[in-house]
């Protein structure tokens, strides 16, 4: 198994799990995650305890995270996702694609992209 696949690996297992320490270990300490779209969650989180704090946002809006399959590239890896919720009637089911740059067996970024950003913007309210 590539060095890629076992950070990825690692990282679903970890967030699955709720495993912050797991997390941190995985996680680069400057770590950006950028979110599309215009509500609660979007944009991006520097560092571990943002990276956490959107764990605990998503969470709280009641999303379960599915992580379908792991894809390898040159310089990382990607997600494919499909994340559902319903939290105040509203009812989330998005695919979604999150891609990890991973260096030194850390993850230094997320960017993720979201199939119906809409969907996005009307849940997390």
């Amino acid at each position: 198994m590539t060095d890629f696949r076992c950070v990825a690996e690692e990282f679903r297992s970890a967030q699955l799990a709720g495993d912050r320490e797991r997390l941190s270990a995985v996680l680069h300490r400057d770590v950006v995650w950028a979110l599309a779209g215009d509500n609660l969650v979007s944009g991006e989180a520097h560092g571990l305890a943002a990276v956490f704090a959107r764990f605990d946002q998503l969470a709280g809006f009641g999303v379960r995270i599915g992580i379908e399959q792991i894809t390898i590239g040159r310089n990382g890896a990607a997600l494919i996702m499909h994340n559902t919720g319903e939290h105040d009637g509203r009812l989330l089911d998005e695919h979604l694609v999150s891609t990890l740059a991973i260096a030194d067996r850390q993850i230094t970024r997320i960017d993720t992209y979201l199939s119906d950003l809409d969907m996005m913007d009307t849940y997390f309210v």
